[in-house]
């Protein structure tokens, strides 16, 4: 093995081990593929098993498109033409039913009473504030007589 021989510097047996490597992992590219073979690599990217690039990359193809021009020729899944990305958009419900409609009217209705009835208690506050700092009663009082001058 190369790793015993003392001559050899460090940046050679980098280099010797990586082309060892790229001999024993390199694919032939191949140019001309059967329909079985065709098949046999859709299914495995239908499957899961690997990506388009990772076919290419694994079984050698040719092509930048090949893999997905085979996925829409042999799959059984839906492949786009184009490339794009698709957006989904949130649908607004449509909820026409008179029920629907009554109650979020009640919702809307009940949240207007509720900020009603805490004006009215913020004002009833001020006016006890104001009664007790200036002496001076400010709530109307309804039934008495105004005083003639």
């Amino acid at each position: 093995m190369f790793w015993s021989r003392p001559e050899i510097s460090l940046q050679e047996r980098r280099t010797e081990m990586t082309e060892q490597e790229e001999k024993k992992y390199s694919v032939p590219l191949m140019r001309s593929y059967g329909e079985a073979f065709k098949r046999k690599v859709v299914m495995e990217v239908e499957n899961g098993l690997l990506s388009k690039d990772g076919a290419k990359y694994r079984y050698g193809i040719v092509g930048n498109s090949s893999v997905l021009e085979w996925c829409r020729k042999y799959g059984r899944l839906r492949h786009p033409k184009t490339q794009t990305r698709t957006i989904q958009t949130r649908r607004m419900k449509t909820d026409d039913d008179p029920q629907s409609i009554a109650r979020k009217r009640i919702a809307e209705l009940e949240r207007a009473l509720e900020r009603a009835n805490l004006k009215v208690a913020v004002y009833e506050t001020m006016l006890e504030v104001a009664k007790e700092k200036l002496g001076v009663d400010i709530k109307k009082k309804f039934g008495m007589k105004p005083l003639d001058g």
